[in-house]
């Protein structure tokens, strides 16, 4: 008779042989079979992380970071229902994950027994695939399940595992051992005739980068194209694709663009690759243009039509299409580029003479950090108003730029940043994000093996900043109150509950002086930056005027 718990070993064995290093497990007592597994496989790090809500996350970081399959064991009950979050920015950002969730016999599901709601499909929508796994006779489909989480493009998918009393014996040796995994099919880079013809006809193309892992290959295609001015190349600081031929202060080239003569500026052809934009502005540019030929480079044929103009799309290796693509076009219109570097150079004096004649406000506050960081680090934006400030300004190229932007909520900020900052403990994390997000993710310093090259900068701008950037809400009663959403919250306190190191900034001239001298700080630590709210809504503010005007 097969034992109760085979199905157990042969998973744990069965994920070993399809490459996954790093699992996250978040303590219970139903998954007590799946944590004794898993920590008995050689070669697998296991880390745990008691908040589900933090282990969705910090799994979220390890896989952006590694750039393969991270697996995330939790028990049964609401605590599957607290990866959600997780599970969606993975899904949206297509990150590898493999999400291992305890559940009890089908039998006892919805009978008043504790933490018992049904659990198959609970992630539909957000995953890839999905299979229950009961006993050892679907083990077979297990290799196929896996490989869905990276081919032919990443993402997360569920194996959720009902598993009958006793939980706490010794496991039966796997004898599943003979998975066989699929490689990568093979990205296409054939490319449409019909866009083929469209590039080479077009003068006026701009090329727009959203959120991207880094990733050389394709910055070094989009630098290409970008510096022998075949087209425009206009990328968010999240796309980590940057350089001197390339625009990436989305926002700002919008807002301007609103204001002048858009006829200048509107190309023949739009190509967009990557996923979200920030820039709420571009985006609402792009959507008044309905009859604009775009076409959009993906590695998924996901059919995103984001700006209502979709006319095409290409689903393959996004470098080898965009250099297939480009190879033999000629320069681009000439009075088109220089329209669009002359409108980068009046951004670039505007932005300079605000930081010159302004006080100290989140506006000078994010563009002293964002100038004295250190070469080759990862930086991390948390989201709200601190991602929306960090793209008003350069950012050296030699950085990489993360942001749970896939779902772009503000829980997780932190959790993701410690999972990147853990897998790579040789390269310097900052993280920026403001006092609602650290608050809320607060939780993210509950692990007992936090990364000590992490440094959380907190902008405590006295609840949701954000709000108080858009038109509109400010003119209501309950602005104050219930949108901007004031916390009593004490972020040294905080800091001194999970014993991380606290540090306070208060003025311009003390963060350029210690940010020089931070990055030979050898432990995790907090940093909090009180910025004065009138005078930072008010120094936003003027500045977009400035550049509609």
């Amino acid at each position: 008779m097969e034992h109760h718990l085979q199905h157990i070993s042969d998973l744990a064995l069965c994920c070993k042989q399809f490459g996954v290093v790093h699992v996250v497990i978040a303590p219970g007592s139903r998954n007590a079979p799946l944590i004794q597994a898993f920590t008995s496989m050689e070669s697998i790090a296991c880390h745990s992380i008691p908040d589900e809500r933090v282990a969705g996350y910090f799994a979220l970081g390890l896989a952006l970071e590694t750039q393969n399959p991270v697996a995330l064991i939790c028990t049964s009950g609401t605590a599957t229902l607290n990866l959600a979050p997780a599970v969606a920015e993975a899904f949206y950002q297509h990150v590898p994950l493999i999400i291992l969730t305890a559940d009890r016999p089908g039998d006892v599901v919805e009978t008043q027994q504790n933490q018992t709601i049904p659990q198959q499909e609970i992630f539909s929508g957000f995953i890839k695939g999905s299979m229950s796994l009961p006993n050892c006779s679907l083990i077979s489909a297990l290799p196929g399940l896996l490989t869905l989480s990276t081919n032919p493009h990443p993402g997360p998918v569920h194996i959720n595992i009902p598993t009958r009393e006793p939980l706490y014996e010794s496991l039966p040796s796997p004898i599943y051992c003979d998975a066989v995994f699929t490689g990568p099919s093979g990205y296409s880079s054939a490319v449409p005739e019909e866009l083929e013809m469209l590039v080479k006809k077009s003068q006026r193309i701009v090329v727009l980068c959203g959120q991207h892992a880094p990733n050389q290959w394709i910055r070094n295609v989009l630098q290409a194209i970008a510096d022998s001015e075949k087209a425009v190349v206009v990328a968010e600081a999240i796309a980590n694709v940057s350089g001197e031929s390339t625009f990436t202060c989305t926002d700002t080239l919008a807002a301007w663009i609103d204001g002048a003569r858009e006829e200048d500026f509107l190309p023949d052809l739009l190509i967009s690759t990557g996923g979200h934009i920030v820039s709420k502005r571009w985006l609402l540019w792009l959507q008044k243009h309905p009859e604009m030929q775009h076409w959009r480079i993906a590695e998924a044929p996901d059919q995103i039509d984001t700006y209502g103009n979709l006319k095409g799309i290409v689903a393959g290796n996004p470098e080898l299409l965009l250099s297939n693509l480009f190879i033999h076009k000629e320069k681009a219109n000439q009075h088109f580029l220089q329209t669009w570097k002359s409108l980068n150079a009046n951004l670039s004096s505007i932005t300079e003479a605000t930081i010159a004649m302004s006080d100290f406000s989140d506006f000078t506050v994010f563009y002293t950090l964002l100038q004295h960081l250190p070469a080759n680090c990862n930086l991390h934006l948390g989201n709200g108003s601190v991602v929306r400030y960090a793209q008003l300004f350069d950012i050296h190229e030699s950085i990489t730029v993360y942001s749970n932007r896939g779902v772009s909520g503000i829980d997780g900020s932190i959790s993701t940043a410690a999972g990147i900052s853990k897998a790579n403990p040789g390269t310097k994390n900052i993280l920026l994000i403001g006092d609602m997000s650290f608050v809320y993710d607060s939780n993210a310093l509950w692990n007992r093996s936090f990364p000590q090259n992490l440094i959380i900068i907190v902008i405590n701008n006295s609840g949701g900043g954000i709000f108080r950037l858009m038109e509109g809400p400010s003119k209501h009663p309950w602005f104050e109150g219930y949108q901007v959403a004031h916390h009593p919250a004490k972020i040294e306190k905080i800091a001194a509950a999970f014993e991380v190191e606290y540090r306070q900034w208060d003025s311009i001239t003390q963060i350029s002086h210690e940010m020089d001298e931070l990055f030979l700080f050898e432990k995790s630590l907090i940093i909090e930056i009180k910025t004065p709210v009138g005078q930072s809504e008010r120094i936003f503010k003027s500045y977009y005027e400035k550049i509609k005007n």
